[in-house]
């Protein structure tokens, strides 16, 4: 709250304030290295790439194998990126893309037969809603540039953005139902601020594959990248915010103003705020369904496959 001062003058809330994580240490079982420690352990490759090019940063998430699935390696990186990016004042706009013809198709599938217990499916669960919500947070615009499948995870991160900017062979998927649990990384929460309660509860029960032209019509994605569809994902992103916001014309303060304005923002002693509160109702249902007999029964399949 702003108050008074004896000269009569209102002093101005500081546009820039300290990012507060949603879990901290010590908080609902969280331990930041713990968890670390343990993801990097159960499952390595891939990786999280950060380029700054000018104006812009590109994060670029590389497991292309495995059409981008995170690894514990990749599930730590990119929080060291999404760290970076924060204190990144050159930077006034951000790209996520994936490498080759997937943007991500969310866990790897690997990791996810390994995190079974309830302990484990909180501890990714908290962890990669304290990232994406930095990520979403950041004062700087962000574009998820989206070749190819954003399966599971992948699609609760391409909500973390600003924008959407879709190409033609792109879809978002929701598939978490096929594995007996609910979004967990905050893509639930998001994705109802998105396109409200009643089209994202109809993505999640039905597991609907949205192409580039639906995500549009529904208001999911921003932009078609038919305009430079021989591009990289990259490169066409940042083409496209050059050509919408001129990035190069105006001065990074401004777009953190504006961002900050738009948004739901967050002071550093504010434990109620609607977005925490819906991030953290979300971990609770996600720990209803949770190494449940549906979930358990997704994963044994996934562990036949994989011995087949």
């Amino acid at each position: 709250m702003l108050c008074r001062q004896a000269h009569g003058r209102i002093p101005v809330a500081p546009l820039s304030r300290k990012y507060h994580w949603v879990y901290k240490d010590g908080e609902s079982g969280y331990d930041n290295k713990r968890m670390e420690e343990k993801f990097i352990r159960l499952s390595k490759g891939g990786s999280v790439d950060l380029d700054t090019r000018g104006d812009a940063s590109v994060v670029t998430i590389r497991n292309p194998t495995k059409r981008n699935a995170f690894t514990g390696t990749m599930i730590v990186a990119l929080r060291e990126v999404v760290n970076k990016l924060r204190h990144c004042e050159r930077s006034k706009a951000v790209v996520l893309c994936g490498e080759g013809s997937a943007f991500c198709s969310g866990l790897d599938l690997g990791l996810a037969t390994k995190l079974g217990s309830l302990e484990d499916g909180m501890d990714m669960c908290m962890y990669m809603q304290n990232t994406l919500t930095a990520f979403q947070l950041l004062p700087k615009i962000t574009v998820a540039a989206v070749r190819g499948p954003a399966l599971g995870g992948g699609a609760e991160i391409v909500t973390a953005a600003d924008f959407r900017l879709m190409w033609p062979d792109s879809k978002i998927q929701f598939v978490q139902k096929n594995m007996g649990i609910t979004p967990g990384w905050g893509g639930a929460s998001r994705l109802r601020q998105i396109i409200g309660r009643r089209k994202a509860m109809h993505l999640l029960a039905s597991s609907e594959a949205l192409d580039c032209k639906s995500a549009l019509l529904i208001g999911l994605a921003d932009a078609l990248a038919s305009d430079f569809p021989d591009l990289s994902a990259a490169h066409g992103a940042l083409e496209w915010m050059e050509n919408s916001f001129h990035l190069s014309d105006t001065d990074g303060t401004v777009f953190a103003a504006i961002k900050a304005s738009t948004s739901i923002s967050k002071t550093s002693d504010d434990d109620d705020h609607p977005l925490y509160l819906n991030l953290r109702r979300e971990k609770d249902v996600l720990a209803s369904v949770w190494g449940k007999p549906p979930n358990q029964k997704a994963l044994d399949n996934v562990r036949l496959k994989q011995n087949s």
